[in-house]
C-alpha cells in the first residue's frame, strides 16, 4: 500500500518475532539472555534512525 501521497508524515510497520519456539515449561525467562537474534532489532534501529536523519537533513537544507 503506498501511501505518501496522503500522509504528511512517513508511516512504516515494523514487525520482528523471535523464531526460537517455547514450550509451556520453556518460556522466555527460564533460558539466560543473549545476543542471539539482536542483529535485525538493531538493523531496524539504524534504518529507523537514518529515515530521521535524512528527512531532517533534507528538511534543513530548504
Amino acid at each position: 500500500m503506498h501511501l505518501s501521497n496522503l500522509l504528511p508524515f512517513d508511516l512504516g510497520v515494523l514487525h520482528y518475532a523471535s523464531d526460537t519456539p517455547y514450550s509451556r515449561r520453556q518460556t522466555l525467562l527460564s533460558k539466560s539472555l543473549s545476543y542471539f537474534g539482536m542483529d535485525a532489532t538493531y538493523g531496524c534501529a539504524i534504518a529507523i534512525l537514518r529515515r530521521i536523519f535524512e528527512a531532517e537533513i533534507a528538511r534543513a537544507r530548504r
